[in-house]
């Protein structure tokens, strides 16, 4: 019957499961930021879409909106309203600062993401 294992053969797995650990929490970290950026910015569509329909039904102006429903927690929210050339579309332009929701000892820097919304009337 062979030898399976040979006398000289000696070592750890530790660097092998350390190292599996930290590729496995890296890849974590980097799915919770970008899942994180993903979701702010769905949410900051859904801010602009809501003032394009708001500024088309009512007549308002964009910041008329923006004190009636707030910031609803986007930080440095900047709103910026204009119709185009067709006369009956309003666009709107919503960006806002998303700041990682991991910090870690790299961290990501503060980002302005920005978000467009077009309503029509008719």
């Amino acid at each position: 019957m062979p030898k399976l294992w040979s006398s000289n053969e000696s070592g750890s797995m530790a660097p092998l499961g350390i190292g599996l650990f930290a590729l496995s929490l890296a890849f974590v970290l980097v799915i919770s930021a970008a899942s994180s950026l993903f979701v702010f910015q769905k949410r900051l569509t859904n801010y602009a879409e809501m003032a394009a329909i708001y500024v088309l039904s009512q007549g308002a102006a964009v910041s008329d909106f923006q004190f009636r429903v707030g910031n609803q927690n986007l930080l440095e929210l900047d709103l910026s309203q204009q119709i185009l050339d067709d006369g009956v579309t309003v666009k709107i332009t919503a960006c806002a600062k998303w700041i990682a929701s991991v910090t870690t000892y790299v961290s990501l820097p503060a980002t302005r993401i920005c978000s467009n919304a077009s309503s029509r009337a008719g």
